[in-house]
């Protein structure tokens, strides 16, 4: 039998995400393998985060499957009953060191960032919520939240590891 995982979405990412979370609501889904059941009851967001015009806010249940840097991740979404997509999110509302920088000092906090994130996500129940395409289509822009309802975005920042981010030209690393 095959696993549900190797099923390809045949639209957009960003596209299934939207059209699942408006097919799904609220209800619990099914949860195969490392996607959790429920999701968790959230805080408020952060203050000053970013907020296009009508980001998703249901929950859809997602994994892990790796840190591309302290605000980008590769993650399997549930997005609906045995279809999962695979898609980069970026979180909202923050921007950290990026690994490919040129600048030695930006890179080490990348790094930095990126352990910091991992830190935080692996192993843990995940949800994405506030779900939105970026400003290029090729990923979407959400808020991680854990089972508990922690926001990942905001352990950064309270980490250190990275900035608030609106939008916009963001600001050096280096200086």
């Amino acid at each position: 039998m095959a696993s549900p995982f190797t099923r390809a979405a045949a639209f957009p990412l960003a596209s299934a995400l939207t059209a699942a979370c408006v097919l799904a609501g609220s209800a619990p889904v099914p949860a195969p393998g490392g996607i959790p059941a429920a999701p968790p009851s959230l805080k408020s967001p952060a203050q000053g985060a970013a907020s296009p015009a009508r980001p998703l806010r249901q929950m859809v249940p997602a994994e892990l499957i790796r840190i591309i840097d302290g605000d980008t991740v590769e993650m399997r979404a549930l997005i609906w009953l045995d279809q999962h997509v695979v898609t980069r999110v970026r979180l909202r509302g923050i921007d950290a060191p990026e690994r490919a920088s040129r600048c030695p000092a930006e890179a080490r906090r990348a790094e930095a960032a990126a352990e910091e994130l991992e830190r935080a996500l692996r192993g843990r129940s995940l949800f994405l919520t506030a779900i939105t395409r970026d400003k290029y289509g090729g990923r979407v822009v959400a808020r991680i939240v854990t089972a508990d309802g922690a926001d990942a975005g905001e352990a950064m920042l309270a980490a250190g590891m990275a900035r608030a981010y609106a939008g916009g030209k963001r600001g050096a690393w280096c200086g």
